[in-house]
């Protein structure tokens, strides 16, 4: 008799329900077929689309005579993480001018939760001994519930933003959730062109969510996949992480570069972090390092370089 495998008793995780369309949309001969629920931006051949400017800057990067291939710092480019740290806060925010923000280079918006997860179960300690409690859209992409579950989080909870009835945003439900959330919760906040929906709050909607995360003490959580393809203005899509930061939030914010770059299997990523003071920052950075060693040491170069050179770049920046 054959000896049984090791990881006989592992079961079979079910396709990703997110992916499941896809085939059937491939395969049906319709010309007027539309596929909602692809998450890429794509051309009309279904291929992901990439600016011009960052094919130009790719060729140019490729061409140049200095390129090597040495090891980032554990945080990644610091050009890289300079100017995304500017791009989500706005290059003036009091944040930046009082050395309390910073990003850290991370393998894609995915990662970027699994860093923030792995640190908030160690060190978010403030409603100890009770354990802290997770709030996270309805519905939504399932990368964040899956990031605080590895994380180790056990009161993971989803909240109401979305009426299914009317087709549109769930003002009431979403602030009543919130205002039931017990003190000092985390709460992942989606933030322009939430997925699945495309909805999102109003200004005057993010300001009552202020008011009631405010007065609950919440820990703001944002995470942003596609700055300025909502709005069509980046600085109109991240106002939301700015009002927070205007009323004197600590937070974090989980972005990805691959949809308003187009750098899909280039894993660019950041977290930005916005701590009290400049010392809490320090070592909150230092353990975010920490983590990201024991996790993929250092991050790619390639992708990163071409987001840096773009932002910090004005004739780049204008054309993107």
């Amino acid at each position: 008799m054959a000896a049984l495998s090791v990881f006989h008793e592992i079961p079979e995780i079910p396709t990703s329900e997110s992916r499941l369309p896809v085939p059937t949309f491939r395969t049906v001969q319709k010309p007027d077929k539309l596929d909602l629920g692809i998450r890429e931006y794509c051309a009309d051949n279904g291929q992901p689309w990439t600016p011009p400017v960052v094919r130009k800057v790719q060729q140019q990067i490729m061409h140049d005579p200095t390129l090597n291939y040495d090891y980032l710092p554990v945080q990644g480019l610091p050009e890289f993480n300079r100017a995304t740290t500017a791009l989500i806060l706005g290059k003036h925010s009091i944040a930046i001018v009082e050395k309390r923000a910073d990003s850290i280079q991370v393998p894609g918006g995915n990662a970027a939760l699994s860093i923030a997860a792995q640190f908030l179960k160690q060190w978010y300690t403030i409603c100890h001994p009770k354990a802290a409690a997770v709030y996270v859209p309805l519905p939504s992409w399932e990368a964040p519930m899956f990031a605080f579950h590895s994380a180790g989080f056990q009161h993971l909870f989803k909240y109401r933003y979305w009426d299914s009835v009317n087709l549109c945003f769930a003002t009431q439900q979403w602030l009543e959730d919130l205002e039931n959330a017990p003190e000092y919760s985390i709460v992942v906040l989606h933030i322009a062109a939430h997925w699945p929906t495309a909805m999102d709050p109003t200004s005057a909607e993010w300001r009552q969510t202020a008011e009631v995360m405010k007065r609950k003490k919440h820990f703001p959580f944002f995470y942003m996949t596609a700055q300025g393809l909502a709005s069509g203005h980046l600085g109109r899509d991240a106002w939301p992480v700015r009002h927070f930061v205007t009323e004197r939030f600590e937070l974090f914010c989980a972005q990805s570069f691959s949809k308003n770059f187009g750098l899909y299997n280039e894993r660019v990523g950041s977290l930005t972090v916005v701590s009290r003071d400049n010392n809490t920052l320090v070592r909150i950075r230092s353990q975010m390092e920490l983590i990201a060693r024991c996790s993929w040491s250092n991050p790619p170069r390639f992708g990163a370089r071409i987001v840096a050179t773009i932002l910090n770049n004005p004739a780049f920046f204008a054309e993107w």
